[in-house]
């Protein structure tokens, strides 16, 4: 299957982790996409959905996180506890390869871009999704009829891994429509697309970049 999805690690200039694969579009990705090229009333035309992709969050959960022992033991278990989810799982159940069982409509378990530690839903400044550029979301045309979405996280300016945190095992990225709350873990509804793979190790010093295209052809 043809990889659309690209996640790079750098330590400082170099590349210490590479990652490709593909996305899954969830039930409500579906719907969003079929609401996208259709008109719920005409004359006067009415879109059914005006919201764009603006946001990506990254979590630990996905039924390929191998880190188990790390992310079910404090400090990760008690910031990120398992079965907060809407489908109250295990922690590491999300499969892309069958998102209806369960249905996966949030990433599994967010993990913050910055903030504290509160369980979740979190303490209300807690940022679960990627922030306007030059750290957020960036649009570009990589080629006809696609478009890319890139995000960068900085580990060194204290993104995602930040005391008492010395390492965030990433294992799930979601892409999130604008009606998403930075504030919100779970944004229930506005996930559109999912990915997991397997386990990367983020500490601090790490800088993860993140390329997402969607293809129409």
């Amino acid at each position: 299957m043809h990889a659309n999805v690209y996640i790079s690690v750098f330590e400082g200039d170099r590349l210490a982790h590479y990652h490709e694969g593909h996305n899954v579009w969830v039930t409500n990705g579906r719907s969003y996409l079929a609401k996208m090229i259709s008109l719920s009333s005409y004359d006067p035309d009415v879109p059914f959905d005006d919201r764009r992709m603006k946001h990506i969050g990254f979590g630990i959960g996905g039924n390929k996180q191998a880190l188990l022992g790390v992310i079910n033991a404090p400090p990760i278990s008690t910031a990120y506890p398992a079965g907060s989810d809407p489908n109250a799982t295990t922690g590491n159940s999300y499969d892309a390869g069958f998102p209806e069982n369960p249905p996966v409509s949030t990433l599994e378990r967010p993990v913050r871009i910055t903030g504290g530690t509160t369980p979740y839903p979190g303490a209300p400044g807690d940022v679960w999704l990627t922030r306007p550029p030059p750290f957020g979301f960036v649009t570009i045309t990589p080629g006809p009829g696609q478009v890319m979405f890139r995000s960068l996280v900085d580990t060194t300016i204290g993104e995602l891994v930040y005391p008492p945190f010395t390492l965030i095992p990433i294992s799930e990225v979601g892409l999130f429509l604008n009606g998403a709350e930075v504030n919100d873990p779970f944004n229930d509804g506005h996930l559109v697309s999912y990915h997991s793979f397997g386990t990367i190790a983020v500490t601090t010093g790490m800088k993860i970049e993140i390329s997402w295209v969607v293809g129409f052809g």
